[in-house]
Formats: structure tokens, C-alpha cells, sequence
């Protein structure tokens, strides 16, 4: 079952779901969807008829990883984004270390080296054309900036206004 889904599965059956990619039984499997069945399908490949043949059939579909099914859905802060925004990275692992007691906006703007305004609020649209709201993050206290972009075909008319000739498909701002 798909990690979004938990919850929805937890009220219906009072049951815990596994968080695992994919489970084979002896009658039945299932898995999370997605690449998780690529990942279910090699492991059934690999068991019955060897390793190689599931490499090779992995190679022919560009599935690049074969995970195990132990593996976790989904981590819950990826290591992507902790490894481009080490003060982020600093913040949750200090809110992580305070579940007990949560941080303050100034003691996390504090572990994050800037003010308190500018870690709760996003920056202000850079342009007029582009509409914002405000919306109060559930239970986190501070404000978040939502931007909704412009349709493709809003800028491909303001660009033939301005004279140029429109490309295929959204442009790209």
C-alpha cells in the first residue's frame, strides 16, 4: 500500500500497515505501487529463476536500483534537500530532538543563524502578476506564502502583446 494511504487504512481496518515497499506471502502479494512493483516483480524474478535473469531484466527496463523489500516508502526528510540546506538540516534535527518540547519561532530562527521573519515567511512575489495568500501552517504557528504561477497561455499572449512570436508548449519563465 501506497505510504500516503496509511492513514485512510488505519481508520477502515485497525490495522498498522507495514511500511515496507513490498510483501510477498505464500498466496498473495502486494506492494506501494510505482517502482515498488518493478522492485516486487525482480525479487519474484530473482527467487525463481536466479540473480542474473533479474539484473538482466531490470537492465532492459532501466531500472536502474533493485530494493529490497525492506526498504522504507518514503523518507520523511530527503537527503537531497538536508544536504542542500544544512541550516534546515540543523532545525529539523533539533525539532526532532524537542518533540517533548517543541522550539519556539525564535529559538529555531536562532539554530537557523537569521531573524525570525525570514524563517517563517517566504519572500514577497517578485512580481505584481503573480498571486499570493496567506495560509496559516496547521499547529506550526508561523505564516507560509503561496504563489500560483501563471498559465502558460497568459504569458504566451503577453508575449505576443509585446511582439514575439510564441514557442511550443508552456514557456518557461
Amino acid at each position: 500500500m501506497h505510504w500516503e494511504n496509511g492513514p485512510a487504512f488505519r481508520e477502515l481496518f485497525d490495522v498498522e500497515p507495514l511500511q515496507q515497499l513490498y510483501v510477498i506471502g505464500k498466496t498473495h502479494f502486494s506492494c506501494a505501487g510505482g517502482e515498488a512493483g518493478i522492485d516486487m516483480m525482480l525479487a519474484l524474478i530473482a527467487e525463481d529463476h536466479g540473480k542474473a535473469l533479474a539484473d538482466a531484466v531490470a537492465e532492459m527496463c532501466l531500472h536502474g536500483r533493485h530494493r529490497e523489500a525492506d526498504v522504507m516508502q518514503k523518507a520523511i526528510y530527503p537527503k537531497a534537500m538536508l544536504t542542500r540546506h544544512p541550516g534546515v538540516a540543523k532545525v529539523i534535527a533539533a525539532m526532532k530532538d524537542n518533540i517533548s518540547s517543541p522550539l519556539s519561532q525564535e529559538d529555531r530562527a536562532a539554530i537557523f543563524s537569521r531573524s525570525a521573519r525570514p524563517v517563517c515567511d517566504s519572500r514577497k512575489p517578485r512580481r505584481r502578476t503573480r498571486a499570493c495568500r496567506q495560509v496559516e501552517a496547521p499547529g506550526a504557528g508561523c505564516q507560509m506564502r503561496l504563489r500560483r504561477p501563471q498559465s502558460w497561455r497568459k504569458r504566451v499572449r503577453q508575449g505576443l502583446r509585446a511582439g514575439s512570436k510564441p514557442s511550443h508548449g508552456p514557456a518557461r519563465v
